[in-house]
């Protein structure tokens, strides 16, 4: 196998100024370093991970939990790249079991105690999420798949996010139907308290009443509920169209309902 040894004599440099190359490009000269790459590209040198990380004492390394759950194709497609670009930078991932939140603390435990992880993605956020206050206490680096629900700021640079914007989602689909003539269109939602329902139902709502196509006591009318499975999702449609039978479109909270 190829050395560091072996490219700093082809380069002509160090093995110390190859290895700054590689790990603190910003201290070697531009020349030095078109030299360091043109010789690692000649001998097809990768670095040898595992020493890389006894001598930074970093594992290079992200957790994410998986629960046992049928994820849709979001998740999966999300998975895909988040793995993609993780593997672009050299840095792994690893996924861990996770059956609650509090399960899934006690893999953050287990797992920063091994030094196994140094920075954790989260999934399914809900509000007030113990995850969050935990990751903080114990000053761990953590991005969410979701908004931090319930949080006083939503924007806090400490607590970054990235989610698929819901509301925005079920208005499109809103105005598209009365766009395409419907005139009573109504709405199947989660019940309880759900960032992520609340936040479609209002995308549904508030396109409703913008387009005057009902008021809000109307909206109550055009209104059901169902937890997130097939049978309810089933159960929730003959319901609303026993109360409306006069109902042209139904837009559905998840892809299961």
């Amino acid at each position: 196998m190829v050395s560091i040894k072996d490219v700093a004599k082809a380069a002509g440099v160090s093995p110390q100024t190859v290895s700054n190359c590689i790990n603190n490009p910003a201290v070697v000269k531009p020349t030095t370093r078109r030299l360091v790459n043109d010789a690692i590209a000649l001998l097809n040198y990768t670095p040898n991970a595992s020493a890389r990380r006894l001598r930074t004492q970093r594992s290079n390394t992200i957790g994410i939990g998986i629960a046992p759950v049928s994820y849709s194709q979001v998740y999966d497609r999300f998975l895909h790249a988040l793995v993609t670009e993780a593997d672009s930078n050299g840095i792994r991932v690893i996924l861990y079991k996770t059956d609650s939140q509090q399960d899934e603390i006690r893999q953050f435990e287990a797992l920063i105690a091994r030094g196994d992880v140094e920075a954790f993605v989260l999934t399914d956020t809900t509000h007030n999420d113990p995850r969050l206050e935990w990751l903080h206490d114990h000053h761990q680096s953590f991005v969410l798949f979701g908004r931090p629900w319930g949080s006083a700021d939503m924007h806090d640079p400490l607590t970054p996010w990235v989610d698929v914007d819901g509301r925005a989602g079920i208005a499109d689909m809103t105005q598209h139907l009365i766009l395409h003539g419907r005139k009573h269109i109504g709405f199947i939602g989660w019940p309880g308290i759900s960032g992520t329902g609340t936040d479609r139902y209002r995308g549904w709502k508030d396109t409703m009443l913008a387009a005057k196509m009902a008021t809000a006591d109307e909206l109550e009318q055009l209104y059901e509920e169902g937890t997130d499975d097939i049978t309810a999702g089933q159960t929730a449609c003959i319901s609303l169209l026993d109360r409306r039978p006069d109902l042209d479109a139904i837009i559905c909270v998840s892809d299961t309902l």
